[in-house]
């Protein structure tokens, strides 16, 4: 991490989530991203959790932001493929991004004890020249 940078981007892809139950997943990683905020101290100013139902018109899955005065944490899932890609992103304090995005990891990961972790990338983001 660089000592002249003001964000922090936590970017997680799990594969191997498999629901019978889309619209509950949904809402149980959604509850897990507001706990997250509330335990790293991030005030949110905007949340929203989109389902998708119906297959004609979307894969089924859901959709998650919680918007925080510096940024967000997102989540996204298509129940049908099995993939789940989840982010913290922040221009506050950067050690409470890292927390976080370690916190939504290992919250994914005891949520859905088969899933892989395919992907965990930390990048430094508006870096000062």
């Amino acid at each position: 991490m660089s000592e002249r940078q003001l964000g922090l981007h936590y970017i997680l892809d799990f594969n191997d989530v498999w629901t019978s139950d889309p619209s509950g997943t949904g809402k149980r990683v959604f509850e897990l991203m507001k706990s997250i905020c509330i335990k790293v101290g991030f005030r949110v100013v905007g949340s929203h959790l989109e389902l998708f139902e119906d297959a004609t018109v979307s894969p089924p899955g859901f959709a998650s932001v919680i918007c925080i005065d510096q940024s967000h944490l997102s989540a996204h899932c298509y129940s049908d493929k099995g993939i789940l890609a989840c982010d913290a992103f922040t221009c506050g304090p950067l050690e409470r991004c890292r927390e976080a995005g370690q916190l939504l990891r290992d919250g994914i990961m005891a949520m859905f004890p088969e899933c892989r972790l395919t992907k965990e990338h930390v990048v430094d983001r508006f870096e000062i020249k």
